[in-house]
């Protein structure tokens, strides 16, 4: 099984998010001494959670997310992550951890980028986009893992990629190398805008400022570039479906009911941050 060769050679980097013990390999799982063990499934993952969680996120929505990926909507905003990597993130081999890696088109991309350089490894919550991320090919060292409780020792990361998902600054910072680099995407106010316009009656959430996660992220990191990435681009019906089910803007919407006749682009735009962990006193 090559994802227990894989996850085998990187237990340096692991500890059991029960017990914060070391991990190593026994058989086809991951165990500590305190007995606590981490099957390594033959789809090439390792499920941490101590229980199932439920994910708000089906199925069907990573599955038109990997469909829009696949499409190239969102490459420019891989492109400015790895730019932004390249630009902060040091030299030589490092470990990069895709905190919140949904289908993994993000993991999968900075491992292209990067080769032999880095040492990658993905987690998310939901169970089918990690099943789903494995499938993309192998390298990675896939997890089914909360990101308030991240399976890594203390300092084993590089560099820490958060792109389109919430933030546990406390975990990363614990987890990050002293010096290492956090990159986090976040929505701009035009980000889907067309698809903002046709269901703004129906959103909980109308306003999408960048403002308050930038003061936030500010709180803990030092800030050293910034950038806003952004291209309009054509979509196709069927385009336009797969974006109406990817995106947890529309949870809860009656997409059923939206009048999209007239949308023939979208707009994907973010602001990229890249900081380094501020030192508690």
């Amino acid at each position: 099984m090559k994802a227990l060769d894989e996850f085998k050679n990187a237990m340096h980097a692991f500890r059991c998010p029960l017990c914060g013990g070391d991990l190593s390999v026994s058989g086809g799982s991951l165990v500590c001494e305190k007995r606590h063990c981490f099957d390594i499934s033959a789809k090439g993952y390792v499920n941490f959670l101590a229980k199932p969680v439920r994910s708000k996120y089906q199925k069907e929505l990573f599955e038109c997310r990997r469909a829009v990926f696949r499409d190239g909507f969102y490459r420019h905003i891989l492109e400015g992550v790895i730019d932004l990597i390249k630009k902060f993130g040091g030299t030589g081999r490092f470990t990069v951890l895709d905190a919140g890696c949904g289908e993994g088109y993000y993991a999968l991309g900075l491992k292209e980028a990067f080769g032999e350089r880095a040492n990658v490894a993905a987690l998310d919550i939901a169970k089918d986009a990690v099943i789903m991320a494995a499938r993309g090919g192998s390298g990675i060292h896939w997890m089914v893992a909360d990101i308030t409780n991240i399976p890594l020792r203390d300092g084993s990361a590089d560099v820490i990629a958060n792109i389109f998902t919430p933030s546990s600054y406390s975990e990363f910072s614990r987890v990050l190398k002293d010096g290492g680099l956090l990159v986090k995407v976040i929505p701009t106010e035009a980000y889907l805008k067309e698809l903002r316009e046709i269901a703004k009656e129906q959103l909980i959430n109308k306003s999408c400022s960048t403002e308050p996660v930038t003061e936030h992220f500010g709180r803990f990191f030092d800030v050293l570039g910034k950038r806003t990435v952004s291209k309009t681009l054509p979509v196709t019906k069927e385009q336009l479906s797969d974006f109406l089910k990817m995106t947890p803007m529309m949870l809860g919407v009656r997409t059923h009911e939206l009048d999209t006749e007239d949308i023939k682009s979208v707009t994907i735009e973010a602001e990229i941050l890249a900081g380094k962990a501020i030192a508690l006193c």
